[in-house]
Parts: C-alpha cells; structure tokens; sequence
C-alpha cells in the first residue's frame, strides 16, 4: 500500500502520490479511470518500465482495465520522445 519515495527517503501511500481529478461530465465510460491504490501502482510500475526501455505485459481477466491504464500513461508521455 505504500511506495518508497527516495528523494524523501521515507514512505508514502499510494494515492499521496498523485492527485486525484473530478471526472468530467461528458467522459465516456470506457475513458474514466478512477483513481485507486491499484490504478496509481499499475501506472507508475508502467512508466518505471517504459522509461527504462523494459517490455511489459499487462495479463488479467477481461474488463478490469488493463488497456484503459495502458492508453491512459501513454497518452501523457511526451510525444517528442514517445511515438506508435
């Protein structure tokens, strides 16, 4: 439940980490990504990987979210340095 933070050195909960939007009224429903401890941990372990030029593959059951997360981190990476 808690990620290390080093420049801190010390620990912090996992949705300390971030902050928390308002979902807009007209956000389709396959679009919201609702902030949970899960969400933050999955989106900062992918970006860990991709910035360090890891592969990654997200595996579970159908309709959990895994390509919401997925599109949601890439979609904030800098285009200049990350492109399909």
């Amino acid at each position: 439940e808690y990620a290390f933070d080093t420049a801190r050195g010390g620990w912090n909960h996992w949705l300390d980490t971030v902050s928390v939007e308002a979902i807009p009224p007209d956000a389709q429903y396959h679009q919201i990504v609702v902030t949970t401890v899960d969400t933050v941990r999955y989106k900062a372990l992918l970006e860990m990987l991709l910035l360090r030029e890891r592969h990654v593959m997200f595996g579970g059951p159908t309709g959990t979210g895994k390509t919401v997360y997925i599109k949601d981190l890439l979609e904030g990476l800098d285009a200049t340095k990350f492109q399909s």
